[in-house]
């Protein structure tokens, strides 16, 4: 049982750190929805990492380029709760 322990712990840091340099490197806007919708995750854990990718994002990204996908995440969010209300209210 250990073993499995330790693979899951290597896999998790592996993905981890792959994780980091996607972040660090590719700026998009798919990416930025995607980190967006962990930082609302129910785990814990997920929110954490959700939450340090996206200030890494923020830190390695461009300022205008941000910008953009904010308003963009924004309106999404914005069309998403407008359809809920219609849908089931």
């Amino acid at each position: 049982m250990r073993v499995v322990v330790v693979k899951i712990q290597v896999i998790s840091s592996a993905a981890d750190k792959c994780m980091r340099v996607v972040v660090s490197s590719c700026q998009d806007h798919r990416l930025l929805n995607l980190i967006a919708e962990s930082c609302s995750a129910k785990s814990p854990p997920t929110r954490k990492l959700g939450l340090e990718y996206l200030a890494l994002a923020c830190a390695s990204w461009r300022t205008d380029f941000i910008e953009r996908c904010v308003d963009h995440i924004l309106f999404y969010s914005i069309l998403l709760d407008v359809l809920y209300v219609l849908m089931y209210c």
